[in-house]
């Protein structure tokens, strides 16, 4: 089978959506379908994928319609991110050049994964004013797929509440840095602690790290961490976060970050508990077997995630004991393991068919 994945963006550039679709690439190819990637034309590096590439000559429904039926497919995979496709998330080109080539032929198929439903905000922020057009933007996409994935049980919701013809199928991001197939228990690993990400992500976990209380630093010494490794673009950090030392690693290729997870104890990160299960970050610590550590107090998690079951969260006490410690981030690679890369892909594979 051949299809079209159009992404936002693909390697060398830092996009985490583009890495899904780059890996999912690989994945697919392992099972006999092959990827030709169509992407907004735009400055920087030239992608670095093992696959066909095609810039978009513009961001127009006519360039769009024209340039898929050039690839001459039947199937699109389409990840949709509305920031990635347009200022403001409000990329109408993409919906109406979709439409345009789904109802200009027979037997087309297109597949939705949302990674992104629409922005919300309070009313003095720009986001705010532009969440109803996206709103339209993703509800038209969903209306016209005929096959949907929502990373977030959230998203899954809310499309369902659309009415669409397309019951969507929620599939948590899977690790966009390696699936170790056995990692080490925690105390065979360095002292170390992982802050990874985007410079706005490991932002705010430095931020609310300065802010720990003293009681759950000392119930996280049950692991012997003794330093901070941050891994990210360059981030204007301390070298010392509540008596840990950092050690800045910078920007790593996926095999050195596989690498330096592999043999951290422990991974810290801020992100809303509800959307738990679209953070790559997230992703990349369960699947390496460290026990993660969520900083974030927004709300609660779904998705088969429990606070202090597959993870540590403000909502929950910090593990007393390096057992309970160990346990949790044993149960964290478990419910990872159930949505890895290869599951994902027979997933959508089924979806494409």
């Amino acid at each position: 089978m051949q299809i079209v994945q159009i992404a936002t963006g693909l390697p060398p550039k830092i996009d985490g959506v583009g890495d899904y679709a780059a890996n999912l690439a690989l994945a697919l190819r392992d099972l006999g379908i092959e990827t030709c990637f169509l992407i907004p034309r735009r400055g920087g590096a030239e992608p670095a994928v093992p696959f066909a590439t095609r810039p978009l000559a513009s961001a127009t429904p006519g360039a769009l319609a024209a340039a898929l039926a050039a690839c001459g497919t039947d199937r699109v995979l389409l990840h949709f991110s509305g920031y990635g496709y347009a200022h403001w998330g409000l990329c109408w080109w993409l919906a109406e050049g979709l439409r345009r080539w789904r109802h200009g032929g027979r037997d087309r198929r297109l597949v939705t994964v949302f990674h992104e439903l629409y922005a919300t905000g309070p009313v003095w922020r720009a986001s705010f004013w532009t969440s109803p057009p996206q709103r339209l933007i993703a509800r038209h996409l969903a209306t016209l797929s005929d096959g949907i994935v929502a990373t977030t049980e959230w998203s899954a919701e809310k499309i369902r509440r659309w009415k669409v013809s397309r019951t969507p199928v929620v599939i948590p991001v899977f690790s966009n840095v390696g699936e170790p197939d056995a990692p080490l228990p925690l105390g065979r690993r360095h002292r170390q602690a992982v802050v990874f990400g985007q410079r706005p992500q490991r932002t705010r976990a430095y931020q609310r790290l300065a802010r720990m209380k003293s009681g759950l630093w000392e119930q996280l010494k049950c692991l012997g961490v003794d330093r901070i490794v941050d891994i990210g673009p360059p981030l204007a950090c301390s070298e010392q976060v509540s008596s840990l030392p950092v050690t800045v690693l910078g920007q790593l290729p996926p095999c050195e970050i596989s690498a330096v997870l592999s043999d951290a104890r422990l991974g810290f990160l801020h992100y809303p508990p509800l959307l738990l299960t679209k953070s790559g970050i997230f992703a990349s610590y369960l699947s390496h077997g460290l026990l993660a550590v969520n900083l974030s107090s927004e709300g609660v998690s779904s998705g088969g995630l429990v606070d202090g079951e597959q993870y540590v969260g403000c909502g929950s006490d910090a593990p007393d004991s390096y057992r309970e410690a160990e346990s949790i981030a044993v149960r964290g690679y478990q419910w990872y393991s159930g949505h890895t890369l290869r599951r994902t892909a027979h997933a959508i594979a089924e979806q494409l068919s």
